[in-house]
C-alpha cells in the first residue's frame, strides 16, 4: 500500500491525519464543560429545594410534637389541680390537694416554662410571645399557643388553641 502524502499547507489548515496526534478541539471541550455545568446546576438546585422542603416539614413536625407535649402536661396538671390562679394572660398557677403548686409561664424570651417545687423546666424555646396566652372561658382554661422556628425556607409556624376542662375546680 502506498501512503498518500499531505502537503504542509493542508496539515496546518486541517490538522494532521496521524491518529496518535489527534485529540479534542477547544469547542468540543467547552461544549462538554457547559453541559456538565448546566446539569450540575439543575441537580444542585433540585437537591437544595428538596432539602429545604424536608427541613421545613421536619421542623413543623418537631413544633407540633412540642405543642402536644405542652398540652398534655398542662392538661394533666389542670385536671389534678384543686384551684387555678391566673396571674395574667402569660402565667397560670395550679394548686394541688397536697399543698404543692405548679406555675406555667410564657416569657418574653420565647420560653414556655413549668415551675414546680423551685425547679424550672423549659418545654419550648420557640414560643411567639404576642400570639400565646392563657385565659378563662366559662369553667375551662383556654390556652392559645404559637410556636415559631426559622428554617432555610423562612419561618415555620405551629399554632393551636386548646380548651382544658379541670375536674376538681369549682368556680
Amino acid at each position: 500500500m502506498m501512503k498518500r502524502r499531505i502537503s504542509k499547507r493542508c496539515e496546518r489548515v486541517y490538522g494532521s491525519r496521524d491518529k496518535s496526534l489527534q485529540g479534542f478541539t477547544l469547542i468540543e471541550i467547552i461544549t462538554v464543560v457547559a453541559i456538565i455545568g448546566i446539569g450540575a446546576g439543575l441537580f444542585y438546585s433540585l437537591f437544595l429545594m428538596g432539602w429545604s422542603a424536608f427541613d421545613s416539614e421536619l421542623t413543623r413536625v418537631n413544633l407540633w410534637q412540642e405543642l402536644t407535649e405542652i398540652i398534655q402536661q398542662v392538661s394533666f396538671d389542670a385536671r389534678a389541680a384543686q384551684s387555678m390562679n391566673f396571674v395574667d394572660d402569660k402565667e397560670i398557677t395550679f394548686s394541688f390537694f397536697d399543698g404543692n403548686s405548679t406555675t406555667y409561664k410564657i416569657t418574653l424570651d420565647g420560653e414556655f416554662q413549668q415551675i414546680r417545687g423551685g425547679n424550672t423546666t423549659v418545654f419550648s424555646y420557640n414560643v411567639a410571645y404576642n400570639n400565646s396566652s392563657f385565659g378563662r372561658v366559662g369553667d375551662s382554661l383556654k390556652m392559645n399557643l404559637t410556636l415559631v422556628e426559622r428554617t432555610l425556607r423562612g419561618e415555620v409556624v405551629a399554632r393551636t388553641s386548646t380548651k382544658i376542662c379541670p375536674r376538681n375546680i369549682w368556680w
